[in-house]
């Protein structure tokens, strides 16, 4: 019976887990992937935004009494061209939804103040779209920054003199629109401790220079949250990039999104792969014993291989030496039987003479000069079969000579 076999027969269920099991690491394996490819794209859209792209001017140029869009929109309506943005109290709250509208990409913007039902509508100009300026009191076209709201992506857009939490907070207070960030010695620092606040996403920051026990406090303007742009000397409002305070912007804020929920899933499949695991634990006993079987059976198998890859190895190393050395072993161990067997001639001739010279004649067994014929014989036949050698030889060399001679 196999291996598999002996964990099938003592539990159907534990062969279930090592299936399940290897079903799940698949999953596992795939999760991890997609995690790592947003993690990269993460990665690259960070790089992009802060390395690669080149800074922008960030500040948007306001003409006064100047309609762009005269004849090209109707009120609160949209087109190819211009797109209503909602009512909104002053050119900066018009900037502003230009900005966190990420869908559009806008090169200015559009308020309108009076005028009856027109009264504080906002238009943002599509990137390409037509324009036809004109100018009218009481209307303000503002250009974005380098022509285009989707370049301010890596800037912070700088306000002065405008309090965007006006009325909306109290000294040192923070409330679901507004938090206090504490005290700042600067804008930049005001800025930093937006970006700092991992709790909190910011679409703005307002900070505070003068104005008695306001100076130098700091505060968040909450994504999604209320504001109300009024003009406040010391005062600057600054706009987040990408409209949040997220690193890598909206976009960002997607990717570490789907990089949450994919960390729950794998989680889940380690969770899911344990209880398996705890499964094919039992049958550890049974996987014990075929791997040591197995490892005893390779290592006999990996002996035999070592001692004939020696043999293989000497052979193509050495394989003329090897031959002449078995030959003259052979060579060796013949000529000592023979010299043995010379040997033992010697003795019995030595002590077959002694014995007849010590012995009367009348007293030699038959047996004796039987021996003596059969040794004579052996001599005889030695002698003859030498003689006939050497004769032949003898024969060769004088016929060449002869030979060599005509």
């Amino acid at each position: 019976m196999s291996f598999a076999d002996e964990i099938i027969d003592e539990s159907p269920n534990k062969y279930e887990s090592i299936l399940q099991n290897r079903i799940v690491s698949s999953k596992l394996k795939l999760k991890i992937n997609e995690y790592n490819t947003l993690q990269n794209t993460y990665d690259n859209l960070i790089r992009s935004s802060t390395v690669n792209k080149p800074k922008s001017n960030d500040s948007w140029n306001n003409i006064e009494n100047n309609f762009y869009a005269y004849g090209l929109v109707g009120l609160k309506e949209s087109n190819n061209d211009w797109k209503y943005l909602g009512q909104a109290n002053n050119i900066e709250d018009c900037q502003i939804k230009a900005i966190e509208d990420t869908n559009t990409d806008y090169a200015n913007v559009i308020h309108v103040g009076g005028y009856g039902d027109w009264n504080n509508t906002c238009y943002g100009g599509v990137v390409g779209g037509n324009t036809n300026p004109l100018s009218l009191s009481g209307i303000t076209t503002s250009l974005a920054p380098n022509g285009s709201t989707k370049q301010m992506d890596d800037s912070w857009n700088n306000i002065n003199n405008t309090n965007y939490a006006y009325g909306q907070t109290r000294l040192k207070q923070s409330n679901k629109n507004w938090k206090y960030l504490g005290q700042a010695n600067n804008l930049t620092q005001c800025k930093l401790k937006s970006v700092e606040d991992k709790n909190t996403e910011y679409s703005s920051i307002v900070y505070t220079t003068g104005n008695g026990a306001y100076d130098k406090t700091c505060y968040g303007g909450v994504k999604g949250g209320t504001n109300n742009p009024t003009y406040v000397p010391g005062i600057t409002t600054s706009l987040a990039p990408n409209g949040t305070t997220r690193l890598g912007g909206e976009a960002g804020g997607k990717l570490l999104k789907q990089m949450i929920e994919v960390q729950n899933e794998i989680e889940e499949l380690i969770k899911e792969q344990q209880s398996f695991t705890a499964g094919i634990e039992k049958s550890k006993n049974a996987v014990k014993k075929e791997r040591l079987a197995k490892n005893k059976e390779l290592e006999k198998i990996i002996t035999k291989l070592d001692q004939d890859r020696k043999k293989i190895n000497k052979l193509i190393n050495n394989p003329d030496y090897i031959a002449g050395e078995e030959d003259a072993n052979d060579r060796q161990y013949s000529n000592y039987i023979i010299y043995l067997l010379w040997l033992i001639i010697v003795i019995i001739s030595i002590v077959l003479a002694l014995h007849l010279y010590n012995t009367d004649i009348e007293n030699i067994s038959p047996i004796t000069y039987i021996f003596v014929g059969v040794w004579v014989l052996v001599f005889l036949s030695y002698y003859y079969r030498q003689f006939l050698r050497y004769g032949k030889r003898g024969w060769d060399y004088i016929s060449e000579i002869l030979v060599d001679n005509v």
